[in-house]
């Protein structure tokens, strides 16, 4: 049974984005949807209570609503009560006590109404979210139609969350727990339920012999910093809080019923399913704090490219969940991205990244899929696999059973005259190549760290890589691009994850003359002649050089180069140094610089033309002049698509601009 009435919002297909941004075709995953109001009705029992429904075993699992102050509330199940008295807003909260797997019951919720929920299940229930990999249907997998008639499985429980955003938290979303059945796995947003997600709970329904309940939250083509919640985003990731404040501004004139063009309090800021916080607001604050073991996590495409930000912003998100749910550090497990050609040099980084959290985030795991990938589809099809690698890793370190659930992972490397000796951890049996053929996906450089392809050999538990072209090695890396036929694997079967043994040294630092001044284009104004209306037009004089969003600057999509961005300094200043860089996504090529006193003639006063995939950054010096405005020109761009944006974006991390002291 299901006391809450809603309205579901569709709206007609339109381009996918993320940050807002278009991203490639090939993520043509689902429609933007209206933002829903946020004044709701306040139901008796909240929203994910339903027939049907798996309640998490061994905890005391909170069953909440909201009724007449000062009413008295009593839930029961099993010949088991437990009672609370409404606050004076309304709310209660009961705790049951702890059962055991098993089921099914019937839970009654008793007030001044009385609703009684069917075939209720005790066991484990988790969490299945991300991107359009997460929310991939089951009919777009492999061997779809085997795979659907063959899902009976009546202690494996499903529900979908609505697909919403809003500026502000809800306390309810759209949705029903219906048993897996060859009909409910074919329900979902894009061809059925969860794929991954479905893989994942089946192989643990089989291992544990317990009931499963899978809660599906996904959204194709949206960002980390989607999911997460306003206060951890201003807590942690500093650099988002100009777009916050702008998002702020634009949320409080619309409760004013202002409007963008009416003052500048509410400004011309779209807001969409990329936004920040919106999907944490309306898919995940609505699931709190209902009784969960863990979470399983497929996102990282729309955070390709600004791998450096994802490093903080995804354990940001995590601990941030963690919170809400005040269940402790419950396990969290990521699936670490699949191969994918275009993804370039981005792919990797993400990966890296998403391997950083995994290694230093308590109680959480990651899953490699970049062998089970493909080459021009974004969207892999073996999702099977994908699953069964997140279910061995909940076996071992949630569930304790003995099982192997990793690859080899990256140890040591020791220089052997014109080798390097690669030693691994987690081998199992050891060390194999699919199919036994050569090993491949290995790289090597030298000093001057121009990597090239490697010939490797393993050697008892060791890899040995060498190259004729690289007498003198210093550094390895495997399995180091967006697709790669890189092969190396434990004998369990499990593919060794991604490395590399050079050092992340970072994005350079820029380093001044001694005799620069003050960065006056701090905080100034900026006119743009393609206005990007994504949260991108706030990055170029903050004063942050991070590659991110939104602390890096973007043109809109106008296909009409050459595009511009002017900076006024709002007073004539005597100049002689201008600092500018660019992230390692977007296909920005040549900056010219020009300076002009009146705004209307500009003088030329240097340029560079930047590498593409690289995050540089460059320092121009001429003789001093006297100007107010500052002018950066794109006379053109890479054709190619880097970070899953298009090449119509350019993108500029940060303007400095100095005189002499």
């Amino acid at each position: 049974m299901n006391n809450r009435t809603f309205a579901i919002l569709i709206a007609p297909i339109l381009s996918i984005a993320f940050w807002g941004a278009p991203i490639l075709t090939a993520n043509a995953d689902s429609a933007p949807v209206s933002p829903a109001p946020v004044a709701i009705d306040k139901p008796f029992v909240a929203s994910l209570f339903t027939d049907n429904m798996v309640l998490q075993r061994g905890q005391n699992d909170p069953v909440w609503g909201w009724t007449t102050p000062g009413a008295q509330v009593t839930v029961t199940i099993a010949d088991k009560t437990a009672k609370a008295t409404a606050a004076a807003d309304g709310s209660y909260s009961v705790k049951l006590p702890k059962f055991p797997a098993g089921g099914p019951f019937t839970l009654t919720v008793a007030g001044p109404q009385t609703v009684t929920f069917a075939n209720v299940m005790f066991g484990d229930v988790w969490i299945c979210s991300g991107q359009s990999n997460m929310e991939f249907g089951i009919s777009n997998g492999l061997k779809s139609a085997d795979e659907i008639a063959s899902a009976n499985y009546p202690d494996i429980h499903l529900f979908v969350a609505e697909k919403k955003y809003t500026l502000d938290p809800l306390i309810t979303t759209n949705g029903s727990w219906l048993p897996c059945s060859p009909e409910s796995i074919k329900r979902g947003p894009w061809g059925g339920f969860s794929a991954v997600g479905y893989s994942f709970g089946r192989e643990l329904n089989q291992s544990l012999k317990v009931p499963i309940g899978l809660i599906q939250t996904s959204w194709g083509g949206t960002p980390a910093e989607a999911w997460t919640s306003e206060q951890a985003l201003a807590s942690k990731l500093p650099s988002m809080k100009a777009t916050l404040a702008r998002m702020d501004a634009r949320r409080d004139g619309e409760k004013q019923g202002l409007t963008a063009t009416s003052t500048p309090a509410l400004p011309d800021f779209k807001v969409d399913q990329n936004t920040p916080c919106v999907l944490y607001n309306a898919m995940i604050a609505p699931l709190v704090p209902y009784g969960i073991k863990g979470a399983i996590w497929y996102q990282g495409e729309s955070n390709a490219g600004r791998a450096r930000n994802y490093r903080t912003l995804l354990p940001t998100m995590i601990t941030d969940w963690r919170t809400a749910w005040n269940e402790g550090d419950f396990p969290f497990y990521i699936v670490q991205l699949a191969g994918w050609a275009p993804g370039g040099t981005s792919w990797p980084d993400l990966r890296e990244a998403q391997w950083l959290t995994a290694q230093t985030l308590k109680n959480t795991g990651i899953a490699a899929t970049y062998d089970i990938g493909d080459k021009t589809d974004i969207h892999p099809k073996n999702k099977q696999d994908v699953g069964k690698r997140l279910a061995l890793a909940a076996e071992a370190n949630t569930y304790g059973m003995k099982v192997e659930y990793s690859g080899p992972v990256y140890k040591s490397m020791k220089v052997e005259g014109s080798a390097i000796r690669i030693s691994f951890d987690k081998l199992g049996t050891g060390l194999s190549s699919k199919d036994d053929a050569p090993l491949a996906g290995f790289t090597i450089a030298g000093s001057d760290m121009n990597f090239v392809a490697a010939d490797a050999k393993i050697d008892g538990n060791t890899v040995l890589v060498s190259s004729a072209n690289v007498p003198a090695p210093i550094a390895v890396r495997y399995a180091w691009l967006g697709y790669t036929d890189a092969n190396l694997y434990g004998k369990n079967g499990l593919p060794a994850f991604p490395f590399r043994t050079d050092p992340d040294e970072g994005p350079s630092n820029l380093v001044l003359p001694q005799n620069a001044g003050a960065n006056i284009a701090l905080g100034m104004p900026v006119v743009a002649s393609d206005k990007n209306i994504w949260g991108w037009d706030t990055g170029l004089v903050d004063g942050s050089w991070d590659a991110g969003a939104p602390t890096t600057w973007a043109s809109g999509v106008n296909d009409s180069f050459p595009k511009t961005a002017t900076i006024d300094l709002m007073k004539p200043a005597t100049i002689s140094l201008i600092a500018f860089g660019v992230p390692p996504f977007g296909s920005t090529k040549t900056i010219n610089v020009s300076t002009s006193l009146d705004g209307n003639t500009f003088t030329d006063v240097g340029s560079y033309v930047f590498s593409l995939r690289k995050e540089e950054k460059h320092i121009l010096t001429f003789p001093p002049v006297s100007a107010r405005y500052v002018r950066l020109t794109y006379p053109d761009h890479y054709t190619e698509q880097v970070g899953g944006y298009s090449p119509l974006f350019v993108f500029t991390t940060e303007v400095e601009v100095h005189g002499p002291k």
